[in-house]
């Protein structure tokens, strides 16, 4: 088993990554637009399920800034 230098190589995060590109445009259409606090609290959700995949990784501290990463910002 290969060693992994950095979360963005683990898979179940690559994944997670997708859905939450996924959720955060279907949720940029009816019905969910006008709802921001519902779209708020699922977008940030499916954000944080990579987050938490980094964090206990243990490869989380190989990359300068989460932030970077973020779904909103990555087409």
């Amino acid at each position: 088993m290969t060693a992994v230098k950095c979360f963005t190589e683990i898979r179940v995060w690559q994944r997670a990554r997708q859905w939450s590109k996924d959720i955060f445009h279907r949720t940029r259409r009816e019905p969910f637009a006008k709802n921001y606090r519902l779209v708020a609290q699922i977008n940030d959700s499916s954000e944080s399920v990579m987050a938490n995949i980094a964090k206990d990784s243990g490869a989380a501290r190989k990359v300068s800034s989460f932030s970077s990463w973020d779904t909103r910002l990555a087409a």
